[in-house]
């Protein structure tokens, strides 16, 4: 079952067992908050998915070709909403990678675990 595709690829097999969580996210507007009276006003603008992906250890291809497909910092994400229990397609930012060398040896390379954050635009 495929759990998450970046793009065309499907990362699925590089996550980490229970490697793939959804926030909600829900965006305020300025006029939310206590008025004079106590009370909460909430002002709701937006919804937004956030999906983290959790990757196992990477070695140098695997990588690669993670890297080129989120290159492009805006795209689309494919993953299973918990919500639905559905496949749902979202157009995401990302956040800054940071990637750790374990091992390179010549050819015989392998990256840390590491996690993404992917952003509903």
């Amino acid at each position: 079952m495929t759990l998450l595709k970046i793009g065309n690829l499907d990362v699925t097999p590089w996550l980490e067992e229970n490697g793939l969580s959804v926030e909600y996210q829900v965006l305020l507007s300025d006029k939310s908050g206590r008025n004079a009276r106590g009370k909460n006003v909430v002002d709701i603008v937006a919804r937004k998915d956030k999906v983290i992906a959790r990757f196992r250890p990477l070695d140098g291809d695997q990588m690669q070709q993670l890297l080129a497909a989120i290159e492009p910092f805006v795209f689309d994400v494919t993953y299973r909403s918990p919500k639905t229990q559905a496949v749902k397609t979202i157009n995401i930012y990302i956040g800054t990678p940071s990637i750790t060398y374990v091992r390179a040896h010549g050819m015989d390379v392998l990256m840390q675990e590491f996690e993404l954050s992917f952003i509903e635009n």
